[in-house]
């Protein structure tokens, strides 16, 4: 079908769109103006061909687009936003610079024990509330993990799983998978599992960064085994490690 009657069309998340469907859209709305608005650090389909947006400049050069490239970040504290820039090393860095919020450093915890990790959660997250935070999440890979680990939880503490046919978020602790988590922001964010076995391939880079990015405020990073290789690209002396327990 041919939508001619529609004038303007704003398109979020670019990066998550291949050459294909932006000539659809083109062939599809004729008669619109776009707004195309994207980060190409943010793409969580690491196996999927994206495309550019030079690219996509191509594909709508009749209508001569003008391409912005916006420099700061107002998301993050100063320090989240420092950490996860630093796990962009080596790749096109979109947000290069960011505001003068400060806050605590991003803090990675070694849990030591897979059979801990639901405990070391909601130990952190009893804490997080008694200091006043409600919005809070933990943030999965794949959404069959939310789901084992909120079974887990409850047995500790109330907590939400956020899956798509939920149409509201809670203002309390919940925990969502990572492709859900995409385009939300929490004062707090609990990455619930960051080890090399589940964030270990290159092509995952963009979507263990997407996650990080989530917090505004506050940002914890659990592992057992061994850490995500993408840590090593960090500055050691821009988040705090710990040990659970102690």
């Amino acid at each position: 079908p041919r939508f001619s009657q529609i004038k303007h069309l704003i398109i979020d998340e670019a990066q998550d769109y291949t050459f294909f469907h932006y000539q659809i859209i083109k062939e599809m709305f004729p008669a619109a103006t776009l707004t195309i608005l994207g980060d190409p650090n943010q793409a969580i389909h690491p196996r999927q061909y994206r495309s550019s947006f030079a690219e996509i400049q191509k594909i709508f050069a009749a209508q001569n687009p003008i391409r912005f490239t916006l420099h700061k970040s107002y998301r993050s504290t100063r320090e989240i936003t420092g950490f996860t820039l630093q796990l962009l090393a080596g790749t096109a860095v979109i947000e290069t610079d960011y505001i003068n919020r400060p806050g605590p450093k991003p803090q990675v915890v070694q849990v030591t024990g897979r059979h801990r990790l639901a405990l070391a959660l909601a130990e952190k997250i009893r804490a997080l509330t008694t200091e006043g935070f409600t919005s809070l999440a933990v943030i999965t890979k794949t959404a069959r993990e939310a789901q084992s680990l909120q079974k887990e939880l409850n047995k500790l503490i109330p907590i939400q799983l956020i899956t798509k046919e939920e149409k509201t978020l809670p203002n309390s602790p919940l925990i969502i998978p990572s492709y859900l988590a995409k385009g939300l922001e929490f004062d707090v964010v609990l990455i619930a599992d960051c080890s090399r076995e589940v964030y270990g391939q290159g092509e995952e880079l963009a979507l263990f960064y997407t996650v990080c990015t989530r917090a505004l405020h506050r940002l914890f990073l659990y592992y057992t085994g061994e850490p995500t290789p993408f840590l090593a690209k960090v500055d050691p002396e821009l988040y705090t490690s710990t040990i659970y327990p102690e």
